[in-house]
């Protein structure tokens, strides 16, 4: 997939798949370091330490190693979340040292982790361990959580994807987030006019449709019909609060976008054929919603790329930077920012 350029960066690249190797176990490397594997990692724990009754992975629940982490007192059970966590630490640093050694990696100066285990507490412990022994293996490389919360990230950064002069006078704009199960329509703030890319923008008001509960599933056409609504009550909602919507919406979507706006692979998760070679979703919604409001630049971009956009404001002092999301999958992105004059590996 060839670099690509947006106004204030250019994305080296993103959903990269490396292969986890013999080694580990086949299949890819970003699996080792889901979300789910924090289970695994307690589950393997509390195997040790009761090896007449071991845990079962379905009985654990997503919250529990964290609850744990939280509780006072300091039983086999809270020894265990937090080796749980030191071991998942290992497995972040065993996955990002691999990308380091990947093309467009190599030189990168500042990592943000983001996605739903972010923003909980042994996620939060697993980063800052990991970031330790990665700092021994790699001086000067940074890594840290992502600023905003996860899910606002994604619909932040969407103000990236829009050269200046698309929001200039512009209060906000209306950012959406496509996920396997749930689907949010943001309205984004850009924040005080004088802060550099925005540093100021932020989720105003949000909209959340759960899709995945739906019955039957909703067809293709049918969650388009339904975002275009969506963004319509969005609009209205901004207007009445006399918010000056830029003509824009950015999208994140899981999977590669080609050029053209087509999602050619990772969409599998979603309800009918997003992958369909005649489909594009910003066509699609441009027609259902854009023409309704006099014409609106509607761009679709991978939904890691957009949530690493977020953390442009906070990563100029690096020339090369990354991110990677942590959720029910693992994503990443690379970016590399521009100066003044358009050239690439500009720090501040």
């Amino acid at each position: 997939m060839p670099p690509m350029r947006l106004p204030h960066v250019i994305v080296s690249g993103y959903s990269a798949e490396l292969a986890a190797g013999p080694r580990g176990g086949g299949g890819y490397l970003g699996d080792k370091a889901r979300s789910a594997a924090v289970k695994e990692e307690f589950a393997d724990r509390v195997a040790v330490k009761h090896p007449d009754a071991p845990p079962q992975l379905d009985e654990i629940g997503k919250d529990d190693v964290d609850r744990l982490l939280h509780d006072a007192g300091a039983d086999e059970l809270q020894d265990a979340a937090r080796e749980a966590a030191a071991g998942f630490a290992g497995r972040l640093v065993d996955v990002i040292t691999r990308f380091l050694d990947y093309e467009y990696w190599r030189e990168t100066e500042r990592i943000a982790i983001g996605g739903g285990l972010a923003v909980t507490r042994v996620g939060s412990l697993a980063i800052a361990l990991a970031a330790g022994r990665l700092l021994a293996h790699r001086p000067g490389l940074r890594v840290a959580r992502i600023h905003h919360d996860p899910d606002d990230a994604g619909l932040i950064g969407a103000v990236q994807l829009f050269p200046p002069e698309r929001l200039a006078g512009h209060d906000g704009l209306l950012a959406v987030d496509i996920g396997g199960s749930k689907v949010r329509i943001g309205t984004v703030a850009l924040g005080e006019a004088d802060l550099p890319f925005h540093a100021g923008a932020h989720v105003r008001h949000v909209a959340v449709w759960r899709h995945a509960d739906e019955e039957p599933r909703p067809t293709r056409g049918g969650m388009v019909d339904r975002i275009a609504a969506m963004l319509d009550d969005a609009a209205d909602r901004a207007a009445a609060q006399g918010l000056r919507l830029a003509p824009a919406v950015g999208i994140g979507v899981p999977g590669v976008v080609d050029d053209e706006g087509r999602i050619r692979r990772g969409a599998q998760n979603l309800p009918g054929d997003w992958e369909a070679n005649d489909f594009r979703l910003g066509q699609a919604l441009g027609e259902r919603y854009g023409r309704r409001r006099g014409g609106v630049d509607i761009r679709v971009c991978n939904d890691a790329v957009v949530q690493g956009l977020s953390e442009l404001p906070f990563a100029q002092d690096a020339a090369r930077w990354g991110i990677f999301t942590i959720g029910t999958g693992f994503g990443n992105a690379h970016f590399e920012n521009l100066a003044a004059d358009g050239d690439p590996g500009a720090a501040a």
